[in-house]
């Protein structure tokens, strides 16, 4: 078989991650980051129809996996398996739906147009949890995702997809395509959505987004630093926004801290009382 294998498709940080299975220095099969950090990479078989994965893992210079736990050191997570995939349009309602032939001459004008024109199309999702009209929220409320999961979802759109599936820290995403020009972003296992939105852009601003956005967002002091949720580095996730909790200063990716933060919850590595409103400013919609 192969030597090693790549993430390119499953979105987020993974679209830029290789699953090394032979010749490490571990001895071990390791998955390698695109700045070059590793980590440990393990097969595990399930019974068909399980829904969680408990897990034991030890940070020793980076994360790995231990068979048990370890007191005092190793720390326990809990996945769960979602199994959502992206859905065919066709497949899902019938070629011959009235309104899916709609829905795809929409998105074919649209798409027409922004070639015409010589633009191409950028998703930006809303930080409103609350918007009665979405023409009337400021530019300064959309937040770009990555450009990995922006091409996802693009891709997903121009091939009259339902939906496209994107990863953003521990949480995984369905983009659910509404009008041309609209969709919804939801997690399905923390039953939240919000507003998504796509913009046409030239080529120029696009690169000049993601170019700006990967010098500029990772939070100071913290660029060679971990989410301890998700074992992501902030340097490597400058779109995703960093949350610093103000009573012991530990940091996690927003969307990771959230579940927490949703149910008043201590600080996950130090387990300090956390003054929720405060460390997050705009919490999300349940």
């Amino acid at each position: 078989g192969a030597a090693s294998v790549s993430l390119r498709g499953f979105g987020g940080a993974y679209d830029q991650t290789t699953i090394e299975l032979e010749k490490t220095k571990s001895g071990r099969p390791e998955h390698v980051l695109a700045s070059g950090r590793r980590g440990g990479v393990r097969r595990v078989e399930l019974a068909k129809g399980t829904h969680y994965l408990q897990l034991h893992i030890v940070n020793e210079g980076g994360w790995r996996f231990c068979e048990e736990a370890i007191p005092g050191r190793s720390v326990e997570r809990k996945l769960e398996l979602l199994g959502f995939e992206p859905v065919d349009i066709s497949s899902e309602f019938g070629a011959q739906s009235p309104r899916l032939d709609f829905c795809r001459a929409e998105r074919k004008e649209v798409l027409q147009k922004n070639d015409e024109d010589g633009l191409v199309g950028i998703w930006e999702w809303c930080k409103l949890a609350r918007v009665a009209d979405l023409a009337e929220v400021p530019e300064d409320q959309w937040g770009y995702y990555d450009e990995a999961s922006t091409d996802c979802i693009e891709e997903a759109f121009k091939t009259e997809k339902l939906s496209a599936m994107v990863c953003v820290g521990i949480r995984t995403y369905e983009i659910i395509f509404d009008m041309p020009g609209k969709a919804r972003q939801v997690d399905h296992t923390l039953r939240k959505s919000r507003h998504v939105r796509r913009r046409a852009v030239t080529q120029e601003e696009r690169d000049a987004i993601f170019e700006t956005t990967v010098q500029g967002v990772a939070p100071a002091g913290l660029m060679h630093e971990e989410c301890a949720i998700c074992c992501s580095t902030f340097a490597e996730t400058p779109f995703v926004e960093a949350v610093r909790l103000p009573e012991c200063g530990h940091c996690f990716h927003r969307p990771c801290i959230q579940h927490s933060a949703d149910r008043r919850a201590c600080c996950p590595l130090c387990r300090a009382e956390i003054d929720w409103e405060k460390a997050v400013a705009q919490p999300e919609e349940a």
